[in-house]
């Protein structure tokens, strides 16, 4: 009985899912580690819950109007965070640093799911073709009120504005409700050195516990582990695309403060850069300067211009042009 709720769940933890795997198929002793060893292995994408926070993505539009566009399709996203939670896709790194660490600190994300769509998409880009689909069928009824006719016809017009999405940040929520003040998700990281990082970023503190498997992705898991399926890496090579700012394997918690704290810094001074006159080497030397003076000193490079790696990605267009640097 057990085997068949499993079997219609939409989603699964790594407790779940091991059990799932070991009760159907009696040569397997999968626990949290060893199976998440195995989705690491064929690159299997893994989430987190998320509930209670603003979202901010960076997305990519055809009609490019993105900056005119970028705040309703923001408040889309942090509407199902708000309401009912959005699954947000780690990388494959955080994925790595999870089995070593059994926890990490994040602040971005690579996708989302939401959840009431669960069962219908992987990604943003599938939840947005479904919903697509189905108002396309719902435009086909006899009975439609012409109001609601219009409506779908400027959703559709805001929803085929959409490309790609590239990385979603959490932002802390300024809602007065309490039960959402006092309950969000995933648990918010303590770090140090908070009088560096911008106020409105949320720092996620994630444990090996809170890893989630959507079930088109536990079912794909399955196929490659009892052949039914050939592993092929080159069949997802977009999940294999890590930035490089990414930690890489065995990086220390304290490396990992210093990261947050330098991208942190960086993506306060470009928000406010209202001349757009800081360019990306001028950064580094702010950043390290700033660095410099906290408990983050030893983390840093021995050249400042080296932490153009850990903030380049998160950089504004004006800052990767050529041009005199602004002095600082």
């Amino acid at each position: 009985m057990a085997l068949n709720l499993y079997e219609d769940a939409d989603y699964y933890s790594l407790h779940e899912a091991s059990e799932y795997l070991n009760k159907k198929y009696n040569k397997f002793v999968f626990s949290n580690t060893s199976l998440l060893k195995q989705i690491i292995s064929f690159n299997i994408p893994i989430h987190i819950y998320s509930y209670g926070l603003t979202a901010k993505a960076d997305f990519s539009l055809i009609d490019g109007k993105r900056d005119s566009r970028k705040p309703k399709w923001n408040k889309w996203l942090s509407t199902f965070c708000m309401t009912t939670g959005l699954w947000l896709k780690l990388s494959k790194l955080d994925a790595i640093q999870l089995l070593m660490q059994n926890q990490i600190i994040a602040n971005e994300f690579d996708d989302a799911v939401p959840f009431v769509y669960s069962n219908r998409a992987k990604n943003i880009k599938e939840t947005v073709n479904y919903i697509l689909k189905q108002e396309a069928t719902f435009l086909n009824r006899d009975d439609l009120r012409e109001e609601i006719k219009i409506k779908i016809l400027e959703n559709k017009e805001f929803l085929t504005s959409f490309m790609d999405l590239h990385r979603i940040y959490l932002l802390k929520n300024t809602t007065d409700d309490p039960f959402v003040l006092h309950s969000p998700k995933p648990q918010s990281a303590t770090l140090q050195c908070k009088e560096l990082l911008e106020d409105s970023i949320y720092y996620s503190e994630i444990k090996i516990e809170d890893i989630t498997l959507l079930k088109s992705n536990l079912m794909l898991l399955e196929k490659y582990i009892i052949g039914e399926e050939v592993f092929s890496s080159s069949a997802i090579d977009d999940f294999l695309s890590i930035p490089k700012h990414r930690h890489p394997k065995g990086k220390s918690r304290a490396k990992e403060h210093a990261q947050l704290a330098a991208r942190a810094i960086a993506s306060h001074l470009w928000r406010n850069d209202k001349e757009q006159q800081i360019k990306i080497g001028a950064m580094c030397q702010h950043v390290w300067n700033t660095l410099y003076e906290t408990e983050h000193m030893q983390q840093l490079p021995d050249m400042p211009i080296s932490l153009k790696d850990w903030i380049k990605d998160i950089a504004p267009e004006y800052a990767r042009e050529a041009g005199r640097p602004k002095e600082m």
